[in-house]
């Protein structure tokens, strides 16, 4: 049996990038996803893939039955505030396994359980302190964390009748801490913005965007970088010291619907582009030195320097204050 569990409810029709997703998954044969749904099944579908054909309707009277409380899930997003939960929902799915996971499907894995082994997962209760792929230890006290009681987090009983919180990142996150739980929140994913070009959710963003006064560990950005899924695995190559360099990630998060332009669907290799807007085939070769690399960058992911940025904002600073004192 397999070690490790993730739980995907999804309701609604996939989006086409759901092929990358769904291929990356079974590549990725010991790890079991569960995919609760009520959109039809694939032709082919993957041995670790378990696809559970259901309604919302049915996966809330299973949510009401563990949880013992009578509530309705208004409307599929409203999931990802339940995704803590889904270890106790879902706990007959997941006996054996020694983690699960809950997360989202507008995501590329790369290798997880090659990635899990570095950093030594066997020593920590919870994986990331992101919600698009979030690891627990399958014994109960860790799959009922989400009913700790922790200063500045909500209680789960409130969040099964509000609108959207975001109840699986935040308040989680401080219900671990507050639990004195073994906590992995060091950099686990490429989380990717378009903003000024291709970009992953660094400290910046997490402290001003997420308003957290201490940010989790982040990745750095770097004027000149692409994100790539090179043979499987999630990879950033970016320039640093007029050298192409490149480091690895569990999986990527990119956050928005994208055509996948393609020659096969299926491929393990390819490049993600908000700039071109799209999944487009990758040419490894294009990043063997660093005139290529540029080049690379320059079609998939151009930024203006953020000195060229700050100059900018000074002179628009400085105009606004001329117009003010002519006013």
């Amino acid at each position: 049996m397999n070690k490790f569990a993730v739980i995907l409810p999804y309701f609604g029709k996939f989006k086409p990038s759901f092929a990358l997703f769904y291929e990356s998954a079974r590549r990725n044969p010991d790890v079991d996803f569960f995919i609760f749904t009520d959109d039809n099944e694939p032709i082919y579908l993957a041995e670790n893939i378990k696809w559970i054909k259901t309604t919302l309707a049915k996966f809330n009277d299973m949510a009401v039955q563990k949880l013992g409380i009578d509530f309705k899930i208004p409307k599929p997003y409203k999931l990802c505030d339940f995704k803590p939960m889904y270890g106790l929902i879902c706990e007959d799915y997941l006996k054996g396994y020694k983690y699960w996971a809950y997360g989202d499907v507008d995501v590329i894995y790369g290798k997880i359980s090659e990635f899990m082994d570095k950093i030594d997962y066997r020593k920590f209760d919870k994986i990331n302190h992101a919600g698009h792929l979030c690891f627990m230890k399958n014994v109960p006290e860790i799959n009922e964390l989400f009913k700790v009681q922790a200063e500045g987090s909500k209680d789960y009983k409130e969040v099964l009748f509000s609108g959207n919180v975001a109840f699986d990142e935040l308040d989680m996150n401080k219900k671990a801490k507050a639990a004195s739980i073994k906590l992995y929140d060091g950099i686990f994913a490429a989380d990717i913005m378009n903003e000024k070009g291709m970009q992953v959710v660094d400290k910046e963003h997490i402290e001003k965007g997420f308003k957290i006064k201490t940010a989790y560990p982040s990745p750095k950005n770097y004027h000149y970088q692409i994100f790539v899924s090179e043979n499987g695995r999630i990879i950033r190559y970016y320039r640093r010291f007029f050298k192409v360099k490149k480091d690895e990630f569990c999986y990527m998060h990119y956050r928005l619907e994208l055509p996948v332009l393609l020659s096969d669907k299926k491929s393990d290799t390819f490049i993600v582009s908000f700039k071109q807007n799209g999944f487009f085939d990758f040419d490894i070769k294009s990043v063997q030195n660093l005139k290529s690399f540029m080049k690379t960058v320059k079609t998939y992911n151009t930024r203006k320097p953020i000195i060229v940025e700050k100059f900018n904002a000074l002179i628009n600073k400085i105009n606004g204050i001329l117009k003010k004192g002519e006013n």
